[in-house]
């Protein structure tokens, strides 16, 4: 369940950060609300891992404020959102793939498209993508 959830998230604010090129507020509080709620029937894991999960995004955040957002703060604050699903490293191993497949395109775009160093791709795709490779990778799959 919580797969599922935190995957109609992630196609949920791909599609929207695509079309806009931003994320809404109250959407993504209510998904973090939900995680919350998620967490305290299941707690699946410890209040220090969710907290380290949330810590994730608030780095990223203060790190959209002091480049005057080069990282979008949406994306930072979707990152919190994934922290309360996924935990400290989980969240941080999702940051690392998302940033990873995110360079990837970036330099096809910029070496076989001819894009600028400031074209600016969506984030939030390749954190679904990031996430369905994690899932993928690991021991049970998608099941």
């Amino acid at each position: 369940m919580e797969i599922a959830g935190l995957l109609g998230i992630l196609g949920y604010f791909s599609i929207e950060d695509i079309r806009q090129r931003s994320i809404r507020i109250v959407p993504l509080l209510l998904a973090a609300i939900m995680g919350l709620v998620f967490h305290l029937f299941f707690g699946r894991i410890s209040i220090w891992n969710l907290l380290g999960g949330l810590g994730v995004g608030a780095v990223m955040y203060m790190i959209s404020v002091i480049s005057n957002e080069r990282v979008g703060k949406g994306d930072a604050m979707l990152l919190a959102v994934t922290g309360i699903y996924l935990g400290f490293w989980d969240n941080l191993l999702l940051l690392w793939m998302a940033s990873l497949l995110t360079m990837a395109v970036g330099l096809v775009a910029v070496i076989f498209f001819r894009k600028g160093k400031h074209y600016e791709l969506p984030f939030v795709p390749f954190v679904l993508a990031g996430y369905v490779i994690m899932l993928l990778a690991s021991k049970g799959g998608l099941s």
